[in-house]
């Protein structure tokens, strides 16, 4: 029968050098069976992550999370780090859209794209039209069962060439219908139409398209192990965004953390009870390196 361990748990977004970007505070998480912990619904959204605060904690374009666990109920436990390596599986394809006979598009007329794979599956169809405010709209009508993520960025091509970029949205399978999802183009029907001789060469909208999903992981593996408070090895925690890339994590901190809370290798003994070490408290205070800088009496043995 397995044990069931109440714990206590906190989470930092980390940068590539470790420092701290994002914090949820100290929280017990939802215990379900056999000790499996669920604290999913503690973190952020995947679109909050990918509309607001992409920039501040996807550094690189790689996510990295500290987890820290503390047993409540008072048993001692040996100190462990477990490094873990999440590889999304991310396609990405890029496409021209001309869409002919742009001056007979009314409200009821739309053009889909089919997008395929190499294996020619559908992944994806996007519809673009004018809607009831003359504004021209791009927006998905399906996504592969597999895609958690769907990301298309437009660009229009006017008659010299020269590219409108026209905005990037992100598209997740249950928010499909969603307005947010559907990118309007900066132009109105009638704009483009006033000024056909720039945009619409024989009544044609030439689009570029840049699509990239998510269906999956090419990789979830535990990498490494280690106990102890020196167990640690800054090589195991590898980044996403390329083989080989490194990401160092600065463990100094939590290292002299458990030194301190555990009393491990304390030389000084104050009338408290805590039990630090000298190096730390002459680190932390100007009064105690100058008392412990001192040099010793030396005694007289007779």
């Amino acid at each position: 029968m397995n044990e069931i361990i109440e714990v206590e748990t906190d989470f930092a977004f980390l940068s590539e050098d470790g420092l701290i970007l994002h914090m949820i505070p100290r929280f017990k998480p939802r215990t379900l069976d056999k000790g499996v912990f669920k604290w999913g619904e503690y973190l952020l959204n995947l679109d909050e992550l990918l509309e607001t605060k992409r920039k501040s904690i996807l550094s690189g374009d790689t996510l990295r999370i500290r987890c820290r666990l503390w047993r409540v109920d008072g048993k001692a436990v040996i100190p462990a780090k477990f490094f873990v390596r999440t590889v999304l599986s991310v396609k990405k394809k890029s496409f021209l859209w001309d869409i002919e006979r742009f001056s007979s598009f009314e409200c009821d007329r739309k053009e889909t794209f089919v997008l395929r794979s190499e294996s020619l599956n559908q992944e994806a169809a996007l519809n673009i039209g004018v809607n009831g405010q003359g504004k021209i709209v791009i927006s998905i009508s399906s996504l592969h069962k597999n895609i958690k993520v769907f990301k298309f960025k437009a660009f229009m091509t006017d008659t010299n060439g020269c590219k409108t970029d026209c905005g990037i949205r992100n598209v997740f399978p249950e928010t499909i219908a969603h307005s947010m999802c559907k990118l309007a183009l900066p132009f109105s029907k009638k704009y483009l139409m006033d000024n056909k001789n720039v945009y619409l060469k024989n009544d044609v909208i030439s689009l570029s398209v840049e699509c990239s999903w998510c269906d999956g992981f090419d990789l979830n593996v535990i990498e490494g192990t280690s106990f102890g408070i020196n167990a640690v090895n800054h090589g195991m925690c590898v980044s996403n965004s390329g083989v080989g890339e490194m990401c160092k994590v600065d463990d100094l901190k939590e290292d002299f953390e458990t030194l301190y809370a555990e009393g491990i290798l304390s030389d000084v003994k104050p009338k408290t009870k805590c039990y630090p070490a000298k190096n730390i408290l002459s680190a932390r205070s100007p009064v105690f390196r100058s008392i412990f800088a001192r040099p010793k009496k030396k005694t007289k043995n007779y």
